[in-house]
C-alpha cells in the first residue's frame, strides 16, 4: 500500500488496484490515483501499519440461521415432488360420455344384477383393484404430506433462533461484538 498525500495534509492509503482510480478524502476532496509507475514514487505504507480488513466469523446465529434457510429451500423441492408425484386417481379422466358409453354396452340383465348387488352391498364394496391401490396410494401421500409439514416449520424455526441470538450479540452489555 501507499500514501496519496491531500491538500488537507491527511495521506489516504491506496492499493495498487486503485491506479487510475478515484479516491476522496475524508475532508471531501477528491483526489486522483497515479498510475502503477506513479505510485512507485509515494510513501509507502509500512506493512505493520497496514489497516487489517476485518472479518466476521460465523457465529452459531448466522450457522442457525443459513442452515434454517437450507431447509426451507430443501421443503420447497420436496414440496414441489411430492405435488408432482402424487397418486393419479385411474377414473379421473372419464369424460361423462365415455361413462354412458360403459353404460350403454351392458346387457339389460348386466345392469340389473350391477344395481341388485350395489343395493345389498353398497358402493363401499364394489371398488376395483385400480381404486382401491389409488386409495392406498393416497393414504401413503398424506402422511409424506403431513412430514413435509414438519420440515419448512423446523426451517422456520431454526432461521427465527438465528435471528434471535445475533440480536442478543448486538445488545450484550460491555461486550462489543467479534469483528
Amino acid at each position: 500500500m501507499y500514501l496519496l498525500p491531500c491538500s488537507c495534509g491527511r495521506k489516504i492509503p491506496v492499493q495498487l488496484r486503485q491506479a487510475g482510480e478515484i479516491v476522496k478524502c475524508d475532508c471531501g476532496a477528491s483526489l486522483e490515483v497515479p498510475t502503477l509507475s506513479g505510485l512507485k514514487s509515494l510513501q509507502k505504507l509500512e506493512a505493520s501499519a497496514e489497516p487489517k480488513i476485518a472479518r466476521t466469523a460465523w457465529t452459531a446465529g448466522h450457522r442457525l440461521t443459513f442452515f434454517g434457510w437450507l431447509v426451507i429451500l430443501v421443503a420447497i423441492g420436496l414440496g414441489g415432488w411430492l405435488y408432482w408425484s402424487g397418486p393419479v386417481d385411474p377414473y379421473a379422466n372419464f369424460t361423462p360420455e365415455q361413462m354412458i358409453q360403459g353404460a350403454a354396452t351392458r346387457t339389460p340383465i348386466q345392469s340389473l344384477r350391477l344395481w341388485q348387488f350395489l343395493v345389498r352391498d353398497g358402493l363401499e364394496h364394489h371398488k376395483r383393484p385400480a381404486e382401491r391401490d389409488f386409495e392406498d396410494k393416497q393414504a401413503g401421500h398424506q402422511i409424506l404430506w403431513w412430514v413435509w409439514a414438519i420440515v419448512p416449520i423446523t426451517g422456520f424455526a431454526l432461521v427465527v433462533t438465528g435471528i434471535i441470538l445475533l440480536k442478543l450479540k448486538k445488545k450484550k452489555p460491555g461486550g462489543a461484538s467479534r469483528a
